[in-house]
């Protein structure tokens, strides 16, 4: 009896000290809890992960140590706002099909997240499955390459096509540029157009579906279903004349007409506005600068590069570029400084 109020005395004194605020931590719980914390029930698959070269040193050993046989997905180094001082790194990666998030900071220590409500909500997990991959201009289905090379596209210039995979739907993204703008065609293997694949969340938007009001179609109140309108002053030009069913316009002043639409090329389904005086497209990958160049040999050996979009941000001087280069049929995506510094890589699926 003594011995078995002994241990129910030890049990009920760990229980207490597993409870209290003042309780010792291990060192491995806090980035356990971050982990968790940015840890979604979605998965994603890659048919080749990021370089662990792309990661800042620290970071890549706290993974190495931590989650062995990752798969990188996404590294983002974050700035100070309208500097080109680094104020830490977000990485995205694969570990045992679930998909985590961690920040770290300038240090390239571990930013704990509490876990729970007050660590902010989670997102929703992706629904359905989605693939993309680079797929070379003679590797394209006859029908789509006849689109491409139609008189209708004769003055754009080919850059590469997606193959994106959704929910087993198959569908053939072009991208053609003309006079230093981008235009998608979104076509399936027998060369029609097609409406994009949203992307994986519920909720997310569909490119080039929303439809603006049809006009002419407002129909006015049945004559006898609403209250007579209150008396009132007479309004400049808001007069109808007796007899009419057309609708009394606001006064002048009270309504914004929508903007006129964007023209969109013959079989797109997308319409692209004009690029921003600061946004430059680059085809050829001879005139990006050097050192950038110079990164993707050493970290993406073999690559084939696809486009580059020169810019400059809102709040700084001086440019970035951001690059479309595959490594087979991987896709990437990264930004550079114009010193060749990365700041942002991401494998696409």
């Amino acid at each position: 009896m003594k011995k078995s109020m002994i241990t129910a005395a030890v049990l009920v004194t760990m229980l207490i000290a597993s409870c209290s605020k003042n309780a010792t931590v291990g060192p491995d719980q806090p980035s356990l809890a971050n982990a968790r914390a940015g840890a979604t029930a979605g998965t994603a698959t890659l048919i080749a992960p990021l370089p662990a070269s792309t990661l800042p040193a620290g970071v890549k050993t706290y993974l190495d140590q931590k989650y062995a046989g990752y798969s990188l997905v996404k590294v983002d180094r974050k700035r100070e706002p309208g500097t080109t001082t680094l104020a830490g790194t977000k990485v995205k990666f694969l570990q045992n099909g679930t998909l985590y998030e961690l920040d770290f900071d300038a240090s390239n220590a571990l930013v704990d997240k509490p876990a729970g409500p007050q660590g902010g909500p989670t997102p929703p997990a992706p629904t359905g499955s989605h693939s993309v991959s680079y797929v070379s201009r003679n590797e394209l289905p006859s029908a789509v390459a006849s689109v491409v090379s139609g008189s209708a596209y004769s003055a754009y210039t080919y850059g590469w096509t997606e193959l994106h995979v959704h929910d087993g739907v198959t569908q053939y993204d072009v991208k053609l540029f003309s006079n230093n703008q981008p235009t998608t065609l979104h076509l399936d293997a027998n060369g029609a157009t097609v409406t994009p694949a949203p992307p994986a969340g519920p909720g997310a938007p569909v490119s080039g579906t929303a439809t603006a009001p049809v006009s002419g179609t407002a129909t006015p109140p049945v004559s006898g279903t609403a209250g007579p309108p209150k008396p009132g002053k007479p309004t400049s030009s808001t007069a109808t004349a007796p007899g009419s069913g057309t609708v009394t316009p606001p006064a002048s002043g009270t309504a914004t007409p929508p903007p006129p639409p964007v023209p969109t090329a013959p079989g797109s389904s997308t319409a692209t506005p004009p690029a921003p005086a600061n946004r430059t497209f680059i085809l050829d990958g001879s005139k990006v600068p050097s050192a950038l160049s110079a990164y993707l040999q050493t970290n993406f050996s073999g690559y084939t590069f696809l486009a580059a979009e020169q810019s400059t941000p809102p709040n700084g001087s001086t440019s970035e570029y951001t690059l479309d280069v595959a490594v087979g049929k991987q896709l990437y995506k990264l930004r550079f400084t114009a010193n060749g510094d990365l700041l942002m890589a991401e494998a696409r699926n």
